[in-house]
């Protein structure tokens, strides 16, 4: 039996076609509204699609956990549901691009078979019901809302039917009519953003969002030898960091945060000192047992001798 969810050569292939295109899942975090990826994690990724290397694993064990494999599984009960409610027969279209921007894309999850509608599958963990409003209302979460506007657009189409699955058993329709004016902003601000991307200049980073570790070693991956000082600041956030991961377990997320701030602060050195401690990043390989091969950035911030 396969344990993945995804096909790794397959994964691979769209991961090779989603790197160099900005695709609807790309737009809430672009905005600045994913509570799951920043911009920094999109301008890297696509980056790293486009100069032919990856950060990221080709097969995924599933984990139920997880919210895009969670929706995938899901997609075909939601699919079916909406057409026992609703009477329309829906087929998955095939991928398309900005008639004026190819470098913008989009795959809708289902259209109607007249091709007038859009419908976008999303299955809703029960404690975030409080984030959707009452069914045949435009009221959903600002991601969504965000992410539907690109795909009309792209698609060229004047409504999407975002149909969530919420729990087990609660099934509500959500019909967006296409704002045109929002249409725009998104698609020129998708347009800014793959400017960057060409000029190779990354977003600034935004600290009380997302960005994660793992992006900010991927964006300035470490170089053997260098080594660099942090002076009083990176001693202060190192101390925080060490104060932060001896205490309750609820503070791993502020731990997280200064450990990227240090990160930043590093730009390309493999170690950095700062006061008493000293912080070393170290490209280390994993080797491919039950999943492929991958890099990492080991990071570890310690106290240098003498101090506790």
């Amino acid at each position: 039996m396969n344990p993945y969810w995804n096909d790794a050569p397959a994964h691979a292939q769209w991961l090779n076609d989603r790197g160099t295109k900005l695709g609807s899942s790309d737009c809430p975090a672009i905005l600045g509204i994913s509570p799951y990826r920043s911009a920094v994690d999109v301008y890297t990724e696509k980056v790293y699609a486009l100069e032919g290397r990856t950060p990221y694993r080709l097969a995924e064990p599933f984990d139920i956990s997880n919210p895009l494999q969670r929706g995938h599984l899901f997609e075909p009960v939601i699919a079916r549901a909406y057409e026992l409610t609703t009477g329309l027969q829906l087929i998955a279209p095939p991928a398309r691009v900005h008639p004026d921007a190819d470098f913008i894309a989009a795959t809708a999850d289902r259209m109607t078979m007249d091709g007038t509608r859009l419908v976008e599958l999303k299955k809703v963990h029960w404690r975030n019901a409080d984030e959707w409003g009452e069914p045949g209302t435009e009221q959903i979460p600002d991601q969504y809302l965000a992410q539907v506007h690109e795909q009309m657009a792209v698609y060229n189409v004047d409504r999407c039917d975002v149909v969530a699955l919420i729990g087990d058993d609660d099934l509500r329709i959500y019909p967006i009519r296409r704002n045109k004016s929002l249409c725009e902003m998104i698609i020129d601000q998708m347009c800014d953003f793959w400017g960057r991307i060409e000029r190779r200049e990354p977003p600034e980073i935004d600290w009380s969002g997302t960005v994660t570790a793992r992006t900010l070693n991927a964006l300035r991956p470490p170089q053997a030898g260098v080594t660099i000082d942090l002076g009083d600041n990176g001693a202060t956030l190192a101390a925080a960091y060490k104060r932060e991961k001896q205490t309750a377990k609820d503070h791993d997320e502020n731990a997280d945060a200064i450990k990227c701030r240090l990160i930043d602060a590093m730009g390309s050195a493999e170690t950095a000192t700062a006061g008493d401690w000293k912080i070393t990043r170290r490209l280390t390989k994993r080797a491919g047992y039950t999943v492929d091969p991958t890099e990492y950035v080991d990071v570890r911030i310690t106290a240098t001798k003498g101090k506790k």
